[in-house]
């Protein structure tokens, strides 16, 4: 789900479906032309061997993600992405850990790709995520801030304290206009 956050936010449409959903009426998602990367450390569970074949037989081109260069998965996908661990971080080399992160960082290179090739600068990010932080500072502007805040006012004799809360209240800061003679 990271990685098509990552490809969705960078300009590259991506679904997440989950292998055992898929063969239970989600392959309905997948259309003509789009393209399958298929994610497994082992590339031989069942959900994975029931899934390649269906896959493989609507013509899509899959490209498949896994540690194992031999396994079913690497075998069937078009195109192989090798993605071997020696040992998970896991102390009873069990729960995926060091796999999973290696993975990860393969989306992220495959979404980085993706994004030079598609010629993607920071104002396209900005359209694709405009409510977080990293959107909202390169696209939000004072304009559309004021609507929804007033302009702090004090007078030169408020305290201090009623002069922060008056600041903080407002949340648009403030300019001071007092000149001392």
């Amino acid at each position: 789900m990271k990685i098509v956050a990552t490809m969705n936010s960078t300009g590259t449409p991506a679904v997440f479906m989950h292998a055992a959903e898929a063969i239970h009426g989600d392959l309905g998602i997948i259309q003509e032309n789009d393209l399958v990367i298929c994610i497994s450390k082992s590339g031989n569970s069942k959900e994975i061997k029931e899934l390649v074949p269906h896959i493989n037989r609507r013509g899509n081109t899959l490209i498949g993600m896994t540690g194992e260069k031999d396994s079913f998965l690497a075998k069937k996908s078009n195109y192989l992405l090798l993605t071997p661990v020696k040992k998970e971080a896991c102390p009873n080399d069990l729960a995926p850990t060091t796999s999973t992160t290696v993975q990860l960082a393969m989306g992220d290179a495959l979404a980085m790709c993706l994004l030079d090739l598609n010629d993607f600068k920071a104002n396209d990010f900005a359209q694709f995520h405009p409510g977080g932080a990293l959107g909202k500072k390169l696209h939000l502007t004072v304009g559309e801030l004021l609507p929804y805040n007033t302009k702090p006012k004090v007078l030169l004799d408020t305290q201090i304290k009623d002069v922060i809360f008056e600041i903080s209240e407002k949340r648009v800061g403030c300019r001071s206009s007092f000149r001392r003679k």
